[in-house]
């Protein structure tokens, strides 16, 4: 791979980051309130339904990754993620809101770990292996740092009718990363 597509990976990975931190989590249970029929002992088995998901396919998860490739796997996590988004997004029941949660702890089973063994093969690749820590430093600077202002916002851009502003935003974010990715 040249050394300008090599590059390239930084930047889609700070996208992959950005929209991985899903500041929607912090609300998400506020939301299964508004589905019919779901009640606080239904989150509980959503939310069982979706960390069990994310512990059985941890391992599962890195070995695919390291007979896929890295860039791969982190594709594979931006299409769960995606489909996670779009399925909170759609929800009209509860089968939709389990489905979305184990999507969303499988594209977090995906993404452990393979992010930065992807940055530590790209910065091999460039040469640049010494400044993994500076790097990564600036990465989860920015990975943070873009989901926290968007988190003050939020409550700003969103009302009563317009509550799918935060999926919708991520959504995008993950495909924007997602064809990033595809693209080189």
């Amino acid at each position: 791979m040249t050394p300008e597509r090599l590059h390239q990976n930084i930047w889609k990975y700070a996208l992959v980051l950005i929209a991985k931190k899903r500041i929607f989590v912090a609300i998400l249970g506020a939301y299964y309130l508004t589905i019919s029929g779901v009640t606080p002992q239904v989150i509980g088995v959503i939310l069982l339904a979706s960390y069990l998901a994310g512990f059985i396919l941890e391992i599962p998860s890195g070995y695919a990754s390291d007979k896929l490739g890295h860039k791969q796997a982190l594709v594979i996590s931006a299409l769960l993620f995606i489909c996670s988004t779009l399925l909170f997004l759609f929800a009209n029941n509860i089968a939709f809101l389990i489905l979305g949660g184990i999507c969303m702890s499988a594209g977090i089973a995906f993404h452990s770990g393979t992010g930065s063994a992807f940055m530590h093969e790209t910065l091999r690749g460039l040469k640049r292996e010494h400044e993994y820590a500076q790097v990564m430093g600036k990465l989860s600077a920015i990975g943070f740092g873009v989901p926290i202002i968007l988190t003050v916002l939020v409550p700003f851009f969103v009302s009563r009718t317009r509550h799918f502003l935060p999926y919708q935003s991520f959504g995008m974010a993950f495909f924007l990363a997602l064809v990033g990715h595809l693209l080189h």
